[in-house]
């Protein structure tokens, strides 16, 4: 009786220790798939589109590098939706 109980509380302690591990493991690979808070703040930028033309390219510089705007009309919107 007595090796029985024994194997039944070391069966319980092992079940409770790989329980801890596998919610450390997963925490653990959770916080390494978000993005790091410089990414997150480095990663948008707004721009006032208000003056530029339609269907006109126009070439901006972010943070030293070129981004390329495009300002469609509402026919081309339309276009693409349907």
């Amino acid at each position: 009786m007595k090796d029985n109980s024994r194997r039944g509380f070391m069966g319980k302690a092992f079940g409770a220790v790989a329980a801890v591990g596998a919610v450390a493991s997963l925490f653990a690979m959770k916080k390494s798939w978000d993005p790091l808070p410089s990414v997150k703040a480095a990663g948008f930028t707004t721009l006032d589109m208000s003056n530029y033309e339609e269907d006109v390219m126009i070439t901006e510089k972010w943070r030293g590098k070129p981004i390329f705007v495009l300002k469609k009309s509402r026919k081309d919107n339309e276009k693409g939706r349907g």
